[in-house]
């Protein structure tokens, strides 16, 4: 049988991960927005397509948000930790598809990859209240928890 402070440290364990996590896909998030969003019309025209595609390939994503959102808003006020698993995984294979599709040569690849990305992006929201309330009961404080996730996002960008 585990002590309470054996709890505390399993808890903190889990909680830091969750935070690590949430940080990556912030990143990639930012990576997607500053880097794919901007670049995918050069990007469509490289594998043929015309660049009028961009719009296809930046609001595929929109289009995969709309029908997640739902089903991550019901899994998210069950648990917060496994969606945030999957979306990890998600967002970085999603990502990983796109960057694939100019080697593959494959304007399908690309599309899928991000609505993989659209399709997982959106959990992060759901996400974020429980680790904020975590960071707090830490002792941080509203400006440490704001500038973290601040030089996430300009990583990203």
């Amino acid at each position: 049988m585990q002590s309470g402070s054996e709890d505390l440290v399993d808890d903190q364990s889990y909680h830091f991960m969750s935070l690590i996590l949430n940080l990556v896909n912030t990143f990639l998030y930012m990576v997607n927005t500053y880097i794919i969003v901007p670049t995918a019309d050069d990007y469509a025209v490289s594998l043929g397509a015309a660049a009028t595609v961009c719009g296809v390939i930046i609001g595929s994503m929109a289009v995969a948000q709309v029908f997640s959102s739902v089903y991550f808003s019901a899994w998210s006020n069950r648990s917060y930790f496994r969606p945030l698993v999957f979306s990890s995984i998600m967002l970085f294979a999603g990502n990983l598809l796109y960057a694939l599709a100019y080697d593959l040569n494959s304007l399908t690849v690309l599309l899928i990859g991000r609505l993989l990305c659209g399709y997982v992006e959106f959990i992060f929201l759901f996400v974020l209240n429980p680790i904020t309330q975590y960071l707090l009961l830490m002792n941080y404080n509203h400006v440490e928890v704001g500038l973290q996730f601040s030089m996430v996002n300009i990583a990203g960008s």
